[in-house]
């Protein structure tokens, strides 16, 4: 039986592929096999909800989501609303919170959201 790997000689680079790009290739393909579930998902919430959920997208994870200064950041509608919506993000799973920072569940649909 040949062996399959390489164990003698100089290997070139082009040997190898570059993780990098094969990784975003990828990360690229996932959110473009999903896009239309995200998109049907999205299609569901109000405007406040897509609005919240695009603001959590950008900053990753966020905290202090009723703060002025966010909903400033983010041209939100009011403390009450932001409130509301990201209660029922929860309830959908679409948002989860941990230690008072709130962050997109799925983070392939975050990937998504961010393009």
């Amino acid at each position: 039986m040949e062996n399959p790997f390489i164990v003698v000689g100089k290997i070139k680079p082009e040997y190898f592929c570059d993780r990098q790009e094969e990784s975003q290739r990828l990360m690229r393909q996932m959110t473009a096999d999903n896009s239309y579930r995200y998109s049907d998902v999205l299609s569901r919430l109000n405007l406040a909800q897509k609005e919240l959920l695009y603001a959590i997208a950008k900053e990753g994870q966020a905290r202090q989501i009723t703060s002025g200064a966010f909903i400033r950041r983010h041209h939100l509608q009011s403390a009450s609303s932001v409130q509301a919506a990201s209660k029922k993000l929860i309830t959908y799973g679409l948002l989860s919170t941990e230690n008072g920072a709130y962050y997109v569940d799925d983070q392939l649909m975050r990937l998504w959201l961010l393009n």
